[in-house]
C-alpha cells in the first residue's frame, strides 16, 4: 500500500493514508475530505488532521488564497461534529481550504497542535494556493485560536470565534488565582493584542459572550474591525431552549454568517458584508490603549491585508443573513452520516 507523505519541517512530517480522500456531494458542487496524520518528533502517536477542500483543488486559480484553520473545544469529538463539519463543507464549497485537527489533551497542548495542523496544511499540496489564513475555533477552541495567533507562522488576516468563552477564566490563570485567593480574570487577554479583523458568532442567549460584554471589551481591543452576530434563540453551542443537541437550523444560520464574514475578509469588502460592527473606540481611548498595550510578538508578525475603512456603525441587532444566495451552500441537511459523534454537543461544556 502506498501513502502520500510530505515533509513539513525539521522533526515534523505528514501523510495521507491509502483511501484517505472521500468526496462529499453538495448542492453547489462536490468537496473533498482528506484524512491526514501528522508525525511529531519523538512521539509514537500521530496528530489526526482533516482537510476539507474544493473538489477542483488542482485548479489553483479556482481555489481561494485564504485558508481557514478550525479548532474544536474541550470535547475532542466535536472536531467532526455538526458545526465543524457543516462549516468546513460550506467554506470549501466557496473555494476555501479548511483544516481541522483532533487533540484530546489539555488546552495548552491543543494550542501547540493547532500550530502543527496549520504548518501541515500550509506545506501540503492542498494548501499550496493559500497565502493568508483565518484562525477559527468553537468555544475554548476559539480561545486556542486567539492564543496561537500571536505566535504562529504565516500571514493571519482574521479571526473567527464561535461561542468564545469570554467570561470564563483562562485555564492557567484560573488555578493560580484560586490558590492565591485572588479574583479570577476572564478570557479577554488573548484577544487584546490581535490587530486584524475578528468576528464573534454565538447564540443570543449565550451568557459567556453577550453583546454587552463585547461592547465593553471593544475599546480595549487592538483590532481595527470587530463584528458580532447572534443566532436567535440558542446558546453558545447553538442549542435551542429545551433541546438536547445542536439545532440544525441554528448551525445553518451560524454557517451563513461565518461564510459571509470569511468572504468579506477575503475580498476586502467588510463594510459591505452586512455583519454588525462593534463601534470603534474614540481617538483618545485608542491612543491610550496603544500606549498601554505592548506590541505583540511571534515568529512572524500579523499582517494587515485589509486597509481600515470608514463606515457607519451597523445596527447591532440586524444580523439576519441573506439566505437566498447561500442556502445552497449550507450542508445542514443530507450529511448526517458525516457527523461521527454529535452526542457531545448535548453538554453545556461541549465547546467550553
Amino acid at each position: 500500500m502506498v501513502r502520500f507523505h510530505w515533509h513539513v519541517e525539521q522533526g515534523l512530517s505528514a501523510f495521507c493514508p491509502p483511501a484517505g480522500v472521500s468526496a462529499v456531494s453538495n448542492k453547489d458542487g462536490d468537496v473533498l475530505h482528506v484524512t491526514c496524520e501528522v508525525e511529531l518528533a519523538g512521539q509514537k502517536d500521530t496528530l489526526p488532521v482533516l482537510f476539507t477542500v474544493p473538489a477542483n483543488w488542482l485548479q489553483f486559480d479556482q481555489v481561494a488564497s485564504v485558508g481557514v484553520v478550525l479548532g474544536h473545544g474541550s470535547n475532542a469529538a466535536d472536531w467532526k461534529g455538526r458545526l465543524a463539519t457543516d462549516l468546513a463543507i460550506t467554506l470549501a464549497s466557496q473555494g476555501y481550504v479548511v483544516c481541522r485537527y483532533q487533540c484530546k489533551q489539555k488546552e495548552q497542548r491543543r494550542q501547540k497542535m493547532f500550530e502543527k495542523a496549520l504548518d501541515a496544511c500550509a506545506t501540503s499540496p492542498y494548501g499550496k494556493p493559500v497565502s493568508h489564513w483565518i484562525l477559527a475555533g468553537c468555544g475554548n477552541g476559539a480561545r486556542v485560536a486567539a492564543v496561537v495567533g500571536t505566535r504562529c507562522r504565516g500571514s493571519i488576516i482574521g479571526y473567527l470565534f464561535l461561542g468564545y468563552p469570554l467570561r470564563e477564566p483562562l485555564p492557567s490563570a484560573g488555578k493560580s488565582r484560586r490558590a492565591e485567593g485572588e479574583p479570577i480574570e476572564d478570557s479577554r487577554g488573548p484577544l487584546l493584542p490581535l490587530e486584524v479583523p475578528m468576528c464573534f458568532i454565538t447564540g443570543d442567549s449565550d451568557e459567556t459572550c453577550s453583546l454587552e460584554s463585547l461592547a465593553a471589551l471593544r475599546p480595549h481591543l487592538a483590532s481595527w474591525d470587530v463584528r458580532a452576530a447572534f443566532v436567535p434563540e440558542c446558546d453558545h453551542v447553538f442549542r435551542v431552549p429545551g433541546g438536547r443537541g445542536t439545532s440544525a437550523a441554528a448551525v445553518r444560520h451560524a454557517c451563513i454568517l461565518a461564510a459571509r464574514w470569511v468572504q468579506a475578509v477575503s475580498e476586502e469588502t467588510l463594510p459591505q458584508s452586512g455583519l454588525p460592527k462593534l463601534p470603534d473606540p474614540s481617538p483618545a481611548m485608542a491612543h491610550a490603549r496603544s500606549m498601554a498595550t505592548p506590541h505583540q510578538h511571534g515568529s512572524m508578525p500579523q499582517q494587515h491585508a485589509l486597509p481600515p475603512e470608514e463606515e457607519a456603525d451597523a445596527d447591532l441587532d440586524d444580523a439576519e443573513p441573506d439566505e437566498a444566495g447561500m442556502q445552497g451552500q449550507i450542508s445542514g441537511a443530507g450529511h448526517e452520516d458525516l457527523y461521527e459523534d454529535d452526542a457531545g454537543m448535548e453538554d453545556m461544556g461541549s465547546y467550553g
